[in-house]
């Protein structure tokens, strides 16, 4: 009997990765004599209990972004996560135990990449001990950021759907920690994403709230000042940006990102706010501070707007000519030199919404323009075939609901730009 369950359970694989069973959930939680026998006859034919995989997949023939979604692994039967504008909260469904959830924290990571401390999640003003932080304080050592435990993904499509699947390990040889990984191709632990846009200190950027954002920098001096942090510090990346995509995706079974996390700062009257590096300090990973389809600070895993900013221009992605060139992790440059012709490239209108994307091991790009703001993935790109534009996230004054995850500018060069601001990223020493 255990030996034909452990068929049924081979059966099951697409490729190298096993999908979860009903019945495999159910040994991973009994403690009955059958399921530690069971156990012992899984890990014997290496298929590991103690791991959590989940999934997704679009439907490319779909165009409606609240039904083209759909879980696969351990996300079937889950309530996906939303942002509630009735009552002004965030639900997060079934998803507040997921390992990317259950783990992330904020904190103050010093110049050398260690925690100094962690933060209060529903009061940054705070250290987790109740005593006060330094997170506006431009002369103290660190910077504020939100910690992720390793990620592992992997991603491909078929003609008819793009697949992600998303795991706490490394199930199999095609599952990648890119955003994890450093330019000696080891894997950190964590990696900790900046929690504001970062100020200008000593030629040094920090992380930190209430404070003015240094914006139009060139991609060189954006580099250089990430990098005079210390050995760990890094611009954010194409990975970075890739998964946190997925797990948006993954969380809200959705691809409107403003209807299911908040609008941003998207439209004229944020022109006021543009200085501002972040002034949210409470409300938690997620929050919003408007009502649908309204100018508003929001953050998503304590990471103010995200979306809907300044353009964040990001390491690993060059479009060159019209082709993309991709590298998942440092070290990074101004000519995508080195990087990996995907072949990709955008067609349709510049500036009109996302209709089709690619799914490849890297993330989500996408590929045909000529959707809208309710259709498809209700986001816009802008892009020039005729320079070398560094990939950079849709932001401020570039037109209401256009900024999602999936909008980018492909058009910005590594030249200054009053409207361009970095994000700031470390790994961990372990």
């Amino acid at each position: 009997m255990l030996e034909t369950i452990i068929d049924q359970l081979k059966e099951r694989r697409t490729g190298n990765v096993l999908y979860p069973e009903t019945s495999l959930e159910a040994v991973r939680e009994s403690a009955d004599a059958g399921s530690r026998n069971l156990r012992e006859i899984l890990s014997g034919n290496g298929i590991p209990l103690d791991y959590e995989l989940y999934g997704y997949r679009v439907n490319l023939a779909d165009s409606n972004p609240q039904t083209r979604i759909s879980y696969l692994a351990m996300a079937q039967g889950k309530r996906p996560a939303f942002w509630n504008y009735v009552n002004g909260y965030f639900d997060a469904g079934d998803w507040g135990n997921a390992f990317f959830l259950r783990k992330l924290f904020p904190c103050v990571v010093k110049d050398s990449g260690e925690v100094d401390y962690r933060l209060d999640p529903d009061n940054y003003l705070l250290r987790e001990d109740g005593t006060p932080s330094g997170i506006t304080d431009v002369s103290s050592e660190g910077s504020a950021m939100s910690a992720f435990p390793t990620v592992w993904t992997k991603r491909w499509q078929d003609e008819n759907y793009l697949y992600c699947l998303i795991c706490d390990r490394q199930l199999d040889q095609d599952y990648h920690a890119y955003m994890h990984t450093r330019a000696d191709g080891s894997v950190a632990a964590w990696k900790y994403i900046g929690m504001y846009l970062p100020i200008l200190y000593n030629e040094r950027y920090k992380s930190l709230s209430g404070v003015n954002v240094t914006a139009n920098q060139t991609f060189e001096k954006e580099l250089l000042y990430t990098h005079n942090i210390g050995e760990n510090w890094e611009v954010f990346g194409i990975s970075d940006w890739a998964v946190m995509g997925d797990l948006l995706t993954l969380i809200s079974r959705s691809d409107n990102f403003q209807t299911a996390f908040g609008y941003g700062l998207v439209n004229a009257s944020a022109l006021s706010a543009v200085s501002d590096g972040g002034s949210l300090r409470f409300g938690g990973a997620f929050f919003n501070s408007a009502a649908l389809n309204t100018n508003s600070w929001q953050k998503v895993f304590h990471l103010h707007n995200l979306y809907g900013n300044h353009m964040t221009r990001m390491g690993g992605i060059v479009y060159k000519t019209g082709v993309l060139y991709i590298k998942p992790f440092p070290p990074y440059n101004t000519t995508g030199e080195g990087y990996e012709d995907t072949g990709l490239t955008v067609t349709g209108s510049s500036d009109a919404y996302c209709k089709i994307s690619v799914m490849n091991d890297y993330g989500r790009f996408p590929t045909v323009l000529g959707g809208s703001a309710t259709t498809y993935e209700c986001d816009a790109v802008i892009y020039s075939n005729t320079v070398t534009a560094i990939g950079c996230t849709r932001g401020i004054f570039n037109g209401t609901t256009k900024s999602g995850k999936l909008g980018l500018h492909l058009n910005q060069t590594v030249a200054a730009h009053a409207n361009v601001a970095p994000r700031i990223t470390c790994f961990s020493t372990d």
